[in-house]
């Protein structure tokens, strides 16, 4: 099995993404690395591409051009819409989402695949920044994508996505990549 977490032969957790290993400081206290380098083998590379790929088709409210991607056995579980059982609900399910919510975005933050390359499965791991539902709010979610490899071709047949905390912070205008606190408000209005 590769992965693009691996530093060395021994295998790492795929959640390493989200929790990686502490290491101690000269103070004794755990550090934990921010900007580490992996390996990147032909297989991770391409399952990390077309996972984003899937993700900018949700905000280019293009799906059709991905179908081709999309096993026969797809199911999905995706936040607080319905469960679905194939590929066509959720586009129906998205566009009625993104007509409700016009300013939906979901920007992939970190992406790693956990690849079993003799086995053709693969589990792609996404931490996602999500905007626009509701307007001006910037929360985290953490996406996982199965695919397995039939006739060559990688396809994915399932994907769970889940909501990390919202309301927590306002998206700054024109800016994706950073987010400020909501200000606080005053009860007390001043009228002079």
């Amino acid at each position: 099995m590769s992965s693009s977490s691996s530093n060395s032969s021994s295998s790492t957790s795929s959640l390493a993404l989200l929790l990686p290993p502490a290491s101690t400081n000269e103070n004794n206290s755990p550090s934990y690395p921010t900007d580490q380098k992996f390996a990147q083998t032909p297989a991770t590379s391409e399952l990390e591409t077309l996972t984003r790929t899937v993700i900018d088709a949700i905000n280019a409210r293009s799906y059709q051009p991905i179908h081709n991607l999309v096993a026969s056995t797809y199911k999905a579980d995706l936040d607080d819409i319905s469960r679905s059982d194939s590929y066509d609900q959720d586009v129906t399910q998205l566009w009625n989402l993104s007509s409700d919510n016009p300013g939906y975005r979901v920007e992939v933050m970190e992406v790693e695949a956990d690849v079993d390359e003799r086995g053709g499965y693969a589990i792609v791991y996404c931490l996602l920044s999500v905007t626009g539902r509701p307007a001006n709010i910037r929360r985290q979610s953490v996406s996982i994508v199965e695919w397995m490899r039939r006739n060559g071709q990688w396809q994915f047949y399932k994907a769970t996505l889940m909501r990390g905390l919202d309301g927590t912070e306002i998206a700054h205008p024109g800016c994706r990549r950073c987010a400020h606190k909501k200000p606080r408000r005053n009860s007390a209005v001043n009228t002079t």
